[in-house]
């Protein structure tokens, strides 16, 4: 990848209330899923949700009609499901708030969007010896 990007502060000027602090990207997403995760935790304590009872077979050579039977959903398989399945959660978008919850889809579509536009080397391999 890149060179890392380090936090940077800068001044607008010299009055404090116009500081800003830069994070990179990943810093802010690790804030947003922390503030999910802790919402979550607190809802489940106020509204004194149980969890399910442990699976101890291994889900993924379970039949679907299995699966079903025990409540056990699929998680999206890329970036894309993934960003949808967030915008459709109304308990996750009310603790981001709706600004956040929508730059971050904003930001998450974009790149998923810069990924699907790569070549990979699989598709090197497999598909250039047949031009």
């Amino acid at each position: 990848m890149g060179e890392e990007k380090k936090p940077i502060d800068y001044k607008a000027s010299l009055s404090r209330a116009r500081r800003k602090r830069n994070r990179p990207p990943y810093e802010k997403y690790a804030a947003a899923a922390l503030a999910v995760c802790l919402a979550a935790g607190l809802d489940g304590i106020k509204n004194r949700l149980q969890p399910p009872a442990p699976v101890k077979t291994n889900i993924f050579h379970m039949q679907d009609a299995e699966k079903e039977k025990l409540r056990i959903e699929s998680l999206p398989v890329n970036l894309h499901d993934a960003v949808k399945a967030m915008k459709q959660d109304a308990f996750i978008c009310s603790v981001l708030g709706p600004h956040i919850s929508e730059k971050y889809a904003e930001a998450k579509e974009a790149e998923w969007e810069a990924y699907r536009e790569q070549v990979t080397d699989w598709e090197i391999s497999s598909y250039l010896y047949r031009i």
